[in-house]
C-alpha cells in the first residue's frame, strides 16, 4: 500500500526500487495482448471448450478536455450519447462461465468537419465511401439492370 499520490518518487519510498529504475521501466513498452494471452493460457485449462467474444461497452463522460469524446451508442438507453467506447476482445471459459479480457481499445472519435463540394468531387469512389463512414452515414447502391450506373442513397 502506498500512502499518498502513485508516483515514482512515492514507489520508491515504500518499495525495493529507486525512483530511477521505475522511471526507466515505465518508459520501456510492453506488450499487454501477449502476457495477457499466456496468462489465460494458464488459467482455463485446454480441454475446456472456449469461445471468443467482442463487446463494445459505453463510459459516459461530459467533459470536453478527455480523448476520444463523442457520440456512441449507449445500450443501456438505446440510443446514442456522449462519452467514451471501449473495445474488449475476450476469451470466454464456457464450461466455467468466465470471461478473461484479451485486448481492450478505446474507440477514437470521428472527425465530423464536412468536405468542401469541390474536394469531395475529386475524390476516388473507394476515398468518397471512406469519407461517407467516416461520417457515420450508411451508403447503400443500387445497380439498375440496363446501364450498371450507380444510384447512391444515404441512410442516416
Amino acid at each position: 500500500m502506498v500512502c499518498g499520490k502513485a508516483n515514482f518518487t512515492n514507489l520508491s519510498r515504500y518499495g525495493d526500487y529507486s525512483e530511477r529504475t521505475y522511471r526507466r521501466q515505465y518508459q520501456k513498452s510492453f506488450n499487454f495482448v501477449l502476457f495477457n494471452a499466456e496468462t489465460i493460457a494458464v488459467a482455463i485449462p485446454p480441454y475446456r471448450e472456449q469461445v471468443g467474444a467482442i463487446d463494445c461497452s459505453f463510459i459516459p463522460k461530459s467533459g470536453k478536455t478527455t480523448w476520444g469524446v463523442d457520440s456512441f451508442y449507449n445500450g443501456s438507453i438505446g440510443k446514442p450519447e456522449k462519452g467514451l467506447e471501449i473495445s474488449v476482445i475476450s476469451i470466454v471459459d464456457v464450461d466455467a462461465c468466465q470471461g478473461y479480457t484479451l485486448s481492450v481499445q478505446q474507440t477514437p472519435f470521428t472527425d465530423r468537419t464536412p468536405l468542401e463540394p469541390a474536394k469531395l468531387s475529386k475524390l476516388k469512389k473507394s476515398e468518397e465511401l471512406m469519407y461517407v463512414r467516416k461520417l457515420n452515414v450508411a451508403v447503400f447502391r443500387e445497380f439498375s439492370q440496363d446501364d450498371n450506373s450507380c444510384n447512391r442513397r444515404c441512410i442516416n
